[in-house]
């Protein structure tokens, strides 16, 4: 009687061998993560500074829509702006206190919401558009930390030395960004006939 003979043993190499493995491991997730977390991170700062700038923009706009109307209420009272080695009634080393309203309420026409709008004297006029450019709808209310500050400018616009020949309207508030303070200057200069309106 013959034998059937055995089966033959498995390969060595076919038990060894492991089995392929099929989808994404774990590993290979956290990768794409951390990937996608620095790049939703990098587009939250570019957002956050285009916030930033857009805000400064905005109070640059209004600092220098602020400088430019007391620029043109400067150049409508050219008495106020006094003799040219003072400087005038409009030289302000930092915006009036909104507390101390002026004792005289002056307009150039009568304005609604004005009661007993006064006749005023150019350097009375000077008081109130200092005061009002600071604390009604201006500086403290729209500008954050807002001020203002008006100086002699003692060159002409050639460059010439001239005491007080314009003045220096500059207008500052807390900046967003980085550095700090922001600010506008705006350079007010007198028509030529200024000495002559003056009298």
């Amino acid at each position: 009687m013959s034998r059937a003979p055995f089966p033959a043993a498995p390969s060595v190499n076919r038990c060894l061998t492991p089995l392929r493995e099929k989808g994404v491991g774990l590993l290979e997730v956290l990768i794409a993560l951390v990937i996608a977390a620095f790049g939703v991170l990098g587009a939250l700062a570019m957002m956050l500074n285009a916030n930033r700038a857009t805000n400064d923009a905005h109070y640059r706009t209004i600092a220098t829509d602020i400088a430019v109307e007391l620029a043109d209420r400067m150049r409508a009272n050219l008495p106020a702006l006094g003799a040219s080695d003072t400087g005038g009634a409009y030289i302000t080393a930092a915006a009036p206190d909104c507390a101390a309203a002026p004792a005289t309420r002056c307009a150039m026409a009568p304005a609604v919401g004005i009661d007993a709008v006064a006749n005023c004297t150019p350097d009375q006029m000077a008081a109130f558009d200092l005061w009002q450019m600071s604390c009604v709808n201006g500086v403290r209310d729209l500008l954050p930390n807002g001020d203002f500050s008006v100086a002699c400018a003692d060159h002409d616009i050639n460059g010439a030395a001239v005491t007080c020949a314009a003045r220096l309207i500059s207008v500052s508030w807390e900046g967003s960004l980085d550095d700090g303070a922001d600010g506008v200057t705006v350079l007010m200069v007198p028509p030529p006939n200024e000495a002559e309106s003056r009298k």
